[in-house]
């Protein structure tokens, strides 16, 4: 990225990607010659950082799905994490990310599945996750996860499932919907009562309008409050088989 230039032809230049968290250059156009003058993190190497791939893969319905995904060193099946991000209106992107790192370097493979309803990858695509929670966006992450299984990447026996916000219910239903799929799930400030959420007056959600935007894109408890229910974790505990850890704060 370049971040301008003088009169005199000096550019700032900032570069990053998967296995770099970012360092800037300056540029004399001039002369034609590049002298790093920062990084963003000096102590990280680039070399032992794990690449990270980005792919399509096809849902059950036909849908592509984007995602990411990197792998640990070594071969074979590896266990692996299952990484969702929050939102869900937000996405992942190509680039160094501590936790990612962090998991690759102690063996995991990282896999982070861009679902129906993630931003960045078209309105069409957004639009598909409307009213999806715990259903085809849920589908998506698993249809990831088995093809995975299939490609030899993911050890079938040991697969977590992990996330933050709508990544914690996203970890929490899957355990719940393919409750042998995972080895185990954390799940971080995760929504496990729909009717609940979509109730409740949250910062994020303090006005009619923004009200009434949840409600299209969730649900609507006045109409639908059975369908919110019947994807609601905290409602279906009874079929959760293995471990899982709930994280919070203090509210």
């Amino acid at each position: 990225m370049l971040s301008g230039a003088d009169p005199e032809g000096h550019v700032l230049v900032h570069s990053r990607s998967d296995v770099d968290p970012g360092r800037w250059h300056a540029l004399d156009t001039r002369a034609m010659r590049l002298k790093e003058i920062a990084s963003a993190m000096p102590d990280i190497d680039p070399a032992r950082m794990r690449p990270m791939t980005a792919y399509r893969y096809p849902a059950r319905d036909g849908l592509s799905v984007p995602a990411y995904l990197t792998r640990p060193a070594g071969e074979g099946p590896a266990p692996t994490v299952v990484l969702i991000h929050g939102g869900p209106w937000a996405r992942d992107g190509w680039e160094w990310d501590a936790e990612v790192q962090l998991l690759a370097a102690k063996g995991y493979a990282v896999f982070q599945p861009q679902f129906r309803g993630s931003t960045g990858f078209g309105r069409a695509y957004e639009q598909a996750g409307y009213r999806q929670w715990g259903e085809s966006m849920q589908d998506d992450i698993t249809d990831g996860v088995r093809q995975l299984i299939e490609r030899g990447i993911a050890d079938p026996a040991r697969i977590a499932i992990f996330g933050a916000s709508y990544g914690g219910y996203a970890a929490m239903w899957g355990l719940v919907k393919t409750p042998r799929l995972y080895r185990c799930g954390i799940s971080f400030a995760g929504i496990s009562d729909l009717d609940d959420f979509l109730r409740t007056s949250w910062t994020d959600d303090s006005t009619a309008a923004t009200r009434r935007i949840r409600r299209r894109l969730v649900g609507d408890p006045s109409t639908a409050q059975a369908q919110l229910q019947a994807v609601s974790p905290i409602r279906h505990v009874d079929r959760i088989e293995v471990p899982l850890l709930l994280v919070h704060g203090t509210d």
